[in-house]
């Protein structure tokens, strides 16, 4: 594996498409289908993404997006099949109605994959994450186990992403980031023929990259 420019001109029309066409036709979706105001959700760019540590592998690379719902219907809110089903489905219809040469979406365990293929591979995916806020104001995820014959969909908490943030802001020496990137490049590589749905999220392993540096060098 290995990284990409901060300016690759392949990342940066990933990002139009998906900022600039997928979302604002999601978002027309919901209001025609269920009124304004009815659904709020923001987007994020998110772990390796965000840090400009994306990696090149035999599978392309990943752009990791988090959708987080401000509001929505209190069915969806109770049913994470169905919500996870109805944004599937938006999407898909999004993809065919754009015509973009991108795949339809894959259930994945934390997320929704939609794959960019060219010449039989695959050049980049984006990996979808459904987020809300519990009855505390914490973060959940929505997460389909798969481990059983009836798929298991439910919301799960997410690691701190404000102490996350902290402890990312510490790795500021040349020498902490350049084991940074060694250490989260040596991880995806381990993992990178795994199946997608057995395979730990880029933002875990990002987070255990950065917290093994901070111990290297005591920050």
């Amino acid at each position: 594996m290995k990284y990409i420019n901060r300016k690759d001109p392949i990342k940066k029309a990933a990002r139009e498409d998906f900022e600039r066409k997928l979302l604002p036709l999601i978002r027309k979706y919901l209001r025609q289908d269920f009124g304004k105001k009815k659904w709020v959700f923001k987007e994020f760019v998110v772990g390796s993404t965000m840090r400009n540590l994306i990696l090149v592998g035999n599978e392309g690379f990943d752009m990791d997006y988090q959708l987080r719902f401000e509001r929505m219907p209190e069915k969806y809110k109770s049913n994470a099949k169905e919500m996870k089903g109805l944004f599937q489905r938006y999407f898909d219809r999004a993809i065919k109605e754009l015509k973009l040469p991108l795949t339809f979406c894959e259930d994945s365990t934390h997320v929704l994959t939609i794959k960019k293929i060219m010449n039989s591979k695959v050049l980049y995916s984006y990996d979808i994450a459904l987020l809300r806020l519990d009855s505390a104001e914490q973060l959940i995820i929505l997460k389909n186990e798969k481990k059983k014959r009836d798929d298991d969909y439910h919301y799960v908490q997410i690691p701190d992403c404000e102490n996350f943030s902290n402890k990312y802001k510490k790795v500021r020496t040349p020498q902490a980031w350049t084991l940074l990137r060694e250490i989260y490049k040596s991880k995806k590589e381990k993992y990178q023929n795994v199946c997608k749905d057995d395979r730990p999220a880029s933002f875990t392993l990002l987070g255990q990259a950065v917290n093994e540096v901070i111990q290297k060098f005591k920050l």
